[in-house]
């Protein structure tokens, strides 16, 4: 069984296009594991998508109807400790999460 895009996700969409004049696809917003070697990493696993989301979709939505500015973009949320990886050589893990900024404001979901 395939999941289901959420009524939220699709007011969300809208709003965006009409709004900002930014078209988002099902699979531009995600969260992701982070994994990787001597400072190196990248995604690993599976990954959530907002669009299966509906309480994720309205409250970003109702982020972006209080933001005030109105240059927006996606950007790459990547919270992973890399100083010690590269130091000692070791594994490194994390994670990564593609959202918005609305002019220099981050929205997190």
């Amino acid at each position: 069984m395939t999941e289901q895009i959420c009524t939220e996700f699709v007011e969300l969409k809208k709003y965006l296009l009409e709004r900002f004049s930014f078209k988002i696809q099902q699979k531009d917003l995600y969260r992701v594991r982070l994994f990787g070697k001597r400072g190196y990493y990248d995604e690993s696993g599976d990954k959530t998508y907002l669009c299966y989301l509906p309480k994720a979709c309205a409250y970003l939505l109702q982020l972006l109807k209080s933001a005030k500015g109105s240059r927006i973009k996606l950007y790459f949320d990547d919270d992973i400790d890399t100083d010690d990886s590269i130091m000692y050589e070791t594994e490194c893990y994390g994670r990564r999460k593609v959202s918005f900024k609305v002019d220099d404001k981050k929205l997190y979901w």
